[in-house]
């Protein structure tokens, strides 16, 4: 080190060198200090490339420990049959032996499952079909794209991408601090997750996050709601025929009642992530129950999403895209367009171009398969509760207005698509999300006052607006909170499966869909492997530097001042 200073080269100088000389010895002493540095940064390039471990590039190798012994897996019959309520823990306690084990860690076994789920949706796609019209009378395209298409391209990207979504990630970047050293990022899965997914679009929200869990490298426990019976049975039924019982284990199907009992049993549990797909309420209670363990949850819920018409949209675009999206599922969807704030001068002429597109979509909404019917929990209650806000509306009520639509079947479940007019921000249609296919739409004269009335409301978990100037969209965009957005259309960020989907405040917590269903199943753990093993070259020094050792100095100080 005296020589990278040149202390030896003053030291020996003559006292009554010639300025000359003096001169010529420091250029000479630069050059010695710059050469030496260049063969320090070569030295330490050599040994991170062929003398250090190749810990990064190495292939992983995961323990695999032998067969644990399960109470409830190992036992064929009682899988075949599904665990009843009171065997649901031990349920929960076999799938996390089973991740202790390593049994879903290899990247084989993961392939492996995810074909398995492919192949239950080849091959069972008739079933599916019929348990959806069953369950919510849903027929066509909405049936075969949101609980068959779109679950088959999930798991698909998994496939195709699963190495580069799971694997480690060079950081290039380097800090003084720590200098000379290799650093970079990799994925670890949580361990048993838990699965709880809702009835309104039964197979795809309960089949994305059970691929995206097992692609991350968890075990998981499944459970569906029982609200849509029949595609509970029959999802029960493809997990357990196609599925590792050792990866994934179904819960709920065989206990009678509306899932509630079941729902506390799996909660009581302890998991090592949550994701829950279903209302705001009952978010809550989930959440309170993982902040017991202090489990990471995924919270997947809804919320009022309202749609803003300017004075310089497209009406008939705009009229189309949210009468589309209300009437698919019968408004029962978390991502529908609940109310539409639309500019006072534009309110009639997007009122009747509703009226238009709901004939052009449904003509008759009483016809068996023209649209799905009203379900979910208590669904009687429900029906109730719209007949009773539908009448009133009829009535003048609260100054509400029924455009069209209006008519309803408390027997067959059937609400026919409805656009009603609100007086105003405090109208009943307002007071909750719906979860029919009514749609309402609210006046409003500046940009400003839309902005605020979304704003005093719970964040939604989408956002849609219609606008032909970009400066006002970027305006609602900017002052405005909502898990995302689509423009000059409803609904279609959600379909993109390369952006992030999910909620913020009370619409959830966390996201998912491509690469993000894989993500919110795993954690990013940092590794930095310091340079070592030059002290042969002398550059000891440069790679475990004293200054951050005991004793204290003043000299350490000042050079940690200088480098700061």
């Amino acid at each position: 080190m005296d020589l990278l200073f040149g202390r030896e080269r003053r030291e020996n100088a003559p006292r009554d060198a010639r300025p000359g000389a003096r001169d010529a010895m420091r250029s000479e002493k630069i050059e010695i200090d710059v050469t030496l540095v260049l063969c320090a940064l070569l030295a330490v390039v050599v040994a991170r490339l062929c003398l250090l471990p190749g810990v990064f590039s190495r292939r992983s190798k995961f323990v695999q420990l032998p067969n644990p012994s399960l109470k409830f897996v190992d036992d064929g019959a009682k899988v075949r049959r599904g665990p009843t309520l009171d065997e649901i823990p031990i349920v929960c306690e076999d799938m996390r032996a089973c991740f202790a084990a390593g049994t879903s860690l290899p990247m084989k076994k993961r392939k492996e499952q995810l074909r398995a789920l492919l192949r239950a949706l080849r091959e069972r796609e008739g079933d599916v079909l019929r348990a959806l019209r069953e369950d919510l009378s849903r027929e066509g395209i909405e049936a075969l794209y949101y609980d068959l298409a779109l679950p088959r391209g999930e798991i698909q990207a998994m496939l195709r991408n699963l190495n580069a979504w799971t694997g480690r990630k060079r950081v290039w970047s380097q800090r003084l601090i720590t200098w000379p050293s290799s650093q970079w990022t990799e994925k670890q899965p949580f361990g048993c997750a838990l699965v709880c997914s809702s009835w309104n679009f039964p197979f795809m929200l309960s089949l994305v996050p059970l691929a995206g869990a097992i692609a991350a490298g968890n075990t998981v426990v499944l459970k569906p709601s029982n609200e849509s019976r029949a595609s509970a049975v029959l999802l029960t039924e493809l997990v357990r025929e196609y599925c590792d019982p050792r990866i994934v284990q179904v819960v709920g199907a065989e206990v009678p009642g509306n899932g509630v009992d079941v729902m506390q049993t799996v909660l009581a549990e302890t998991f090592d992530v949550i994701f829950f797909t279903g209302s705001s309420k009952v978010g809550k209670i989930v959440a309170r129950a993982a902040a017991e363990n202090l489990t990471p949850t995924v919270l997947e819920l809804g919320g009022q999403n309202p749609v803003v018409v300017t004075d310089c949209a497209d009406c008939s675009l705009a009229a189309k895209q949210c009468v589309w999206g209300r009437v698919i599922n019968c408004g029962q969807q978390c991502i529908a367009p609940e109310y539409v704030l639309c500019h006072a001068s534009r309110v009639d002429a997007f009122a009747k171009l509703c009226a238009k597109w709901i004939e052009s979509f449904v003509p008759d909404a009483s016809k068996d398969g023209s649209m799905s019917r009203m379900g979910g929990p208590n669904p009687e209650a429900r029906m109730e509760n719209i007949a009773k806000l539908l009448e009133n509306a009829k009535k003048g009520a609260n100054g509400d207005e029924v455009v069209c639509g209006g008519e309803y079947d408390i027997k067959t479940r059937m609400v026919e698509p409805t656009i009603i007019k609100c007086a105003n921000n405090r109208s009943p249609f307002l007071r909750g999300e719906l979860f029919a296919p009514i749609l309402c739409i609210l006046p409003y004269h500046t940009i400003g006052e839309a902005v605020d009335i979304c704003r005093s409301r719970p964040k939604p978990l989408s956002m849609y607006v219609f606008s032909r100037t970009p400066a006002k969209t970027r305006f609602i965009i900017d002052n405005t909170y909502s898990g995302g957005v689509t423009v000059n259309g409803t609904m279609w960020h959600c379909a993109h499966d390369g952006l992030p989907f999910g909620g913020v405040g009370n619409s959830g917590i966390g996201s998912y869909h491509g690469r993000y269903s894989v993500e919110c199943f795993q954690r990013t753990k940092p590794v930095l492997q310091k340079t070592r093993g030059l002290d042969f070259l002398g550059f000891g020094t440069v790679t475990d530097p004293p200054v951050f050792y005991l004793p204290h100095a003043s000299w350490k100080t000042w050079l940690m001042r200088m480098v700061m």
